[in-house]
């Protein structure tokens, strides 16, 4: 028995820069010879702070949770994701009892991050879900 331990999946994502037609990977930090992926990923993360991305046909959601800021050459993103489109009943341990019965339209956001370096030609996401 699994007693007080949950079982997650984890999907790793990783980031690359190619020209159009080429398998070779640019440098993250300055893939046009000007423009810092890096920066522009932060600005998109930050520009989109507490919106979110639906994904109706497989209801899951992704949202943008906080950025911190750029340090040196990296920076994390604090990213949830879920799945909704199911009602379930949150139980109460202490009191033995249903506390809550979750909506359709519910969904529980767990955490995704990702890490990103200027002076490498890959970048590192991951989500978790929960299996």
């Amino acid at each position: 028995m699994n007693e007080g331990k949950f079982v997650f999946s984890l999907a790793a994502y990783t980031v690359t820069i190619n020209k159009t037609g080429s398998k070779k990977s640019l440098p993250l930090d300055a893939f046009d010879g000007s423009t810092s992926f890096l920066e522009m990923l932060h600005d998109f993360i930050k520009s989109r702070r507490g919106s979110d991305v639906t994904y109706a046909h497989k209801k899951r959601i992704l949202r943008f949770a906080a950025v911190d800021k750029i340090q040196s050459d990296a920076f994390t993103a604090k990213l949830q994701t879920g799945e909704y489109g199911f009602t379930s009943d949150l139980y109460d341990t202490n009191l033995k009892a249903n506390a809550y019965n979750r909506k359709m339209s519910e969904a529980e956001m767990l955490p995704c991050g990702g890490q990103v370096n200027s002076d490498t030609t890959i970048g590192f996401f991951a989500a978790m879900f929960r299996s």
